[in-house]
Parts: C-alpha cells; sequence; structure tokens
C-alpha cells in the first residue's frame, strides 16, 4: 500500500532535505518533559520554578516550538500536544501574575475584575495568548481554540472564566489597538505577530488593518528608542518579533541589537543568552554567515551544552542554576534549528497541510525527519533509548490502496487499516522511506 499525495502536492516541487539536529531534539525532548511535569497554574496553585518567565517563557518556549516543527511538517502530532500544553498555562490565573486579584479586589472572583481580553492595561497578555494559539492553529489541521473557552477560571460573572474564542480574541486585539504614541511598542509587535497568524490560518487581514496603519505612525519613533541606549535583548527579541511584519525595519534593530550585543568572541553573561539566541535566529534567516559564525562560536564558548540520560539537551547560563533558564533556552533553541527564510514563513508563508506520522510513542521514540518530497515520504526515527530487539508502532493518515516501496530498517513491516497505514520498526535510530508503487 502506499499514500495518497500530500495535500498541495505539486510534481515539480522538490524540498531539500530537513532534519532535526541532535541538540534540536535534545531541547525539543526537554520542552516536552517540561510542560508534561503537572503543576498548577490557577488560582490556589503556582507554576514549576522551571517556568523562570512565567507567560514571557511560554511565548518563546512556543516560537521556538514552531521552528522545530517546520524540520518535521509530516511529523507536528507532539508539537500541537505541548503547544495545547503551553496555553492551558497561559489562559490560567497565574499568566495574568495576580492581576485578577489587584483589578477587582477581594470580589474578583465574583466577578468585579474585568475580562483581560478586553482590558488596555493587559493588551501585552493577550497579544502573546494569540502567538500561541496562531502557531496552533497553523500547525494542526483543526483549530480546537476556535471553539468557546474559558480564560482565567475564576474571573468572569460566575468564576467559570471569560468566554473567548481564537478568532473572537483576533478580532478583539485589532478592535482595540492602541492610539500612536499609546501603550507598549514590544507588546503591540507581538500582538501583530499574533495577528499574522490568525490572517495565515483563517485568510483574515487583521494585521493589514491593525498593526500595519500603527507602525506607519510610530515606526521612527520605536527605531530611534530602540537603536538608542535599550538593553541588547530587548532590541534583538524585538528584532525577532518585527521580522515577518517588517523586514527592513526588523534588520536595522538587528544591526543596532548585534552592536550592543558585543559577542566578538568573547564571553557573554547570562543574561544575554535571550539576546545571543534571537541574534543567531536572524543571522540564519537571513543566511548572514559571518555573523551566525561568530555568534555560535561565542555562544558555545559562553554558555555550556548539557544533557542527560533521557535524551534531553539545554544550555546551562550559570553554574549554580536550578533549573535551565527557560526564555533563554527557547531563544537559543530557536537559533540552533533556524534556517534561511524560517522563521518568516512560520508566521506569513502559505498554510500548506500535508499527511501526517501520528501515534509515535513519544516521548520514548521521536522523529527526527518526517517530510515529503515529492510523493516520497521520509521519516527519520530518534529513540531515547536504542533496542532492535524492541519495537515501535505509527501510523500514516491518508493511505490508498496501492503497492508500497519501503526501504530502510531491516524487519520494518507495514499494513493498511481503514485511511492509514500502520508501521511497525525496530527500535534503532534509522530512516526509513515510504515510496509509491504501481496499483
Amino acid at each position: 500500500m502506499t499514500l495518497a499525495s500530500p495535500v498541495g502536492f505539486d510534481v515539480t516541487t522538490s524540498i531539500s532535505a530537513v532534519m532535526l539536529s541532535d541538540r534540536s531534539l535534545g531541547w525539543l525532548r526537554y520542552l516536552d518533559g517540561k510542560a508534561h511535569v503537572p503543576d498548577r497554574w490557577d488560582r490556589e496553585g503556582r507554576p514549576h520554578p522551571h517556568w523562570d518567565g512565567g507567560r514571557a517563557d511560554l511565548l518563546a518556549s512556543a516560537c521556538a516550538l514552531g521552528l522545530t516543527a517546520q524540520r518535521t511538517p509530516a511529523w507536528v502530532e507532539r508539537h500541537v500536544a505541548v503547544l495545547d500544553l503551553l496555553i492551558q498555562r497561559h489562559t490560567a490565573w497565574w499568566s495574568l501574575d495576580g492581576w485578577i486579584d489587584a483589578s477587582g479586589g477581594d470580589g474578583a472572583v465574583a466577578g468585579d475584575a474585568p475580562d483581560p481580553v478586553t482590558t488596555a492595561e493587559t493588551f501585552g497578555w493577550t497579544g502573546s495568548l494569540l502567538v500561541l494559539l496562531g502557531l496552533r492553529a497553523v500547525l494542526a489541521g483543526g483549530d480546537r481554540w476556535n471553539e468557546p473557552f474559558a480564560l482565567v477560571e475564576g474571573g468572569g460573572p460566575d468564576g467559570a472564566g471569560f468566554t473567548w474564542t481564537h478568532t473572537g480574541i483576533a478580532e478583539a486585539v485589532a478592535a482595540g489597538w492602541p492610539a500612536p504614541g499609546t501603550g507598549d511598542t514590544v507588546e503591540a509587535v507581538v500582538a501583530g505577530l499574533g495577528l499574522q497568524l490568525h490572517d495565515r490560518r483563517h485568510g483574515t487581514r487583521l494585521h493589514a488593518a491593525a498593526f500595519a496603519p500603527w507602525w506607519a505612525a510610530v515606526r521612527e519613533q520605536a527605531l530611534g528608542q530602540a537603536e538608542g541606549a535599550a538593553p541588547p535583548a530587548d532590541t534583538l527579541i524585538t528584532a525577532a518579533l518585527l521580522a515577518p511584519q517588517a523586514p527592513e525595519d526588523a534588520r536595522r534593530l538587528f544591526d543596532a541589537g548585534l552592536a550592543a550585543l558585543g559577542p566578538g568572541g568573547g564571553l557573554l553573561p547570562g543574561d544575554r543568552g535571550e539576546a545571543a539566541g534571537a541574534a543567531l535566529a536572524l543571522a540564519r534567516e537571513w543566511a548572514l554567515g559571518d555573523n551566525a559564525t561568530q555568534l555560535t562560536a561565542t555562544i558555545e564558548a559562553s554558555y555550556r551544552s548539557t544533557g542527560d540520560d533521557q535524551g534531553s539537551h539545554t544550555w546551562a547560563l550559570e553554574a549554580d542554576e536550578e533549573h535551565p533558564a527557560g526564555r533563554a533556552n527557547a531563544w537559543l533553541a530557536a537559533g540552533e534549528v533556524a534556517g534561511p527564510g524560517q522563521w518568516t514563513s512560520l508566521f506569513i508563508g502559505p498554510w500548506n497541510p500535508c499527511h501526517q506520522v501520528v501515534g509515535v510513542n513519544a516521548p520514548d521514540v521521536m522523529l527526527r525527519r518526517a517530510e515529503w518530497i515529492n510523493e516520497v515520504l521520509y521519516v527519520g526515527l530518534a529513540p531515547r533509548q536504542a533496542d532492535p530487539a524492541r519495537w515501535t508502532t505509527f501510523r500514516i493518515t491518508g493511505a490508498e490502496p496501492r503497492m508500497w516501496y519501503l526501504t530502510g530498517l531491516n524487519g520494518t513491516t507495514m499494513d493498511t487499516a481503514g485511511n492509514a497505514t500502520i508501521v511497525r520498526a525496530p527500535m534503532a535510530h534509522g530512516e526509513l522511506e515510504f515510496a509509491p508503487g504501481s496499483y
């Protein structure tokens, strides 16, 4: 049996082979484990301390996760599962860091606190949530979060939260866009990125209606301030978030931030890990070879690459840190996995879903490669503990009755059930190739 052509398949298409490096795969394992550690972000709970930056950690992790998913376009199942866990945290009480209580006082549970989606002072929170929702909608075949869901349980008129949908939040953000000269520039850049993602997935034009005229009005002042005495992390992260929206202006910020970062072959303090990661992501996005080489060398010299027996990978920024710095690790992971044009295409590229590999036994088995090249599917297995005497299974959706040509790991078998093909393969590192044959 073989697969039907992937959605949008074009016989003229030729895609270069992509896969996750050992370190990018290790960071994905780390984030997967971190997201699956049970903690409580509700009013009576507290986030686990490995979420060092609250929603800023969630935002950076989601963006890096989007880049790793681009390396395995035919396997986004686990990425989407992790994004759902990030969104669940972002929609909970502690993502607002107690704002509900501060706004509503003792009566907050009774509904005295305003809805954070329509409140100007929580515009940044709404914008970053919109990015997470947008990334999830772009990667997944469906749009789970466009069904009504509750935000911030414990708020709202009956204490059950505020009811919204992805599209409803996007439309509210566009309608409530701050006037030029008001609000925080970085928060608006984040919200603009969220509108771009919604436009990409749903065909709307909210970004053009809200962000574009605002940026035209504030552009020179915002660039001047960022090119002044702003910390390099602020400048370079803003440049990365701005790049899909205004690439020429983002390049100005990149040049200013890189000069302020001053890697120059020396060591960077831990608090500049985020800046270095964002800079490397942009250097690779724009194929700036000399900058990428220098930044890579500086990161290697400055931060200790660490792993564990579970196959995870992180960067240690300080000698005595209890947990890996989440935001910095996410930006360093983004720099590690980025490639020419990939950051921009994540937010504004065409939405081309394809048939998927599903049912992978993650995290025991992850995929370092899953992509279509013409009508051929390539899958790279990466078990946490290789043991060829053991077996793992997964499914390939969208199969039709045809002959398969299967090459790769010895002993791999396949069968068809319904509209999916079931693959049984040894728990070993290796690549499988599924090519169409005749009927």
